[in-house]
């Protein structure tokens, strides 16, 4: 009686089979997201601070010289993607130069994935760190407290964004 039963479904190894075929697709799409992700976050930042560079040069233009105050900076009307960048610290740096009249920008995406600094002589760079001694050498200064520099921190820790930053 038993042996003319048919009995249909599956089986435990091909139901295991299935199971992790769909974990290995899952980790190759949650690997490929997140690639995607930290390189549309790098992409907003680079737009950010080309534009920025933009702004402080049109305030040149217009002030004859580059912003040395939080509200000079603001008159600037810089914008930001602000969900993007590592607000778990300073960041969004800006770094004027006032002997040799250069400025730097200066940015890293959210997590530290990738960090950009841009001048006013050179084009957008990526670097390894951007904190406000790096942003102030790329226009020769010492460190962000060189006595000649004039450093703005776009957003600071515990104090979140400024309002130069829009």
């Amino acid at each position: 009686m038993w042996a003319n039963r048919k009995t249909t479904g599956f089986t435990i190894v091909e139901l295991l089979i299935v199971v992790v075929v769909i974990g290995i697709l899952a980790a190759i799409v949650i690997v490929a997201y997140n690639g995607i992700t930290n390189s549309a976050r790098a992409s907003a930042i680079q737009s950010d601070l080309a534009s920025a560079k933009k702004r402080i040069e049109l305030y040149k233009v217009e002030n004859s010289t580059y912003p040395t105050s939080d509200a000079q900076l603001s008159i600037a009307n810089i914008k930001a993607s602000k969900s993007v960048y590592d607000t778990a610290q300073n960041n969004f740096y800006y770094c004027y130069n006032t002997v040799t009249d250069e400025f730097a920008i200066g940015a890293r995406t959210v997590s530290s994935t990738a960090a950009y600094i841009i001048n006013s002589l050179d084009g957008l760079k990526q670097v390894p760190v951007a904190d406000g001694s790096k942003t102030c050498q790329a226009v020769g200064l010492t460190a962000w407290d060189d006595p000649n520099a004039f450093i703005s921190n776009g957003h600071s820790t515990g104090g979140g964004w400024k309002s130069w930053v829009k």
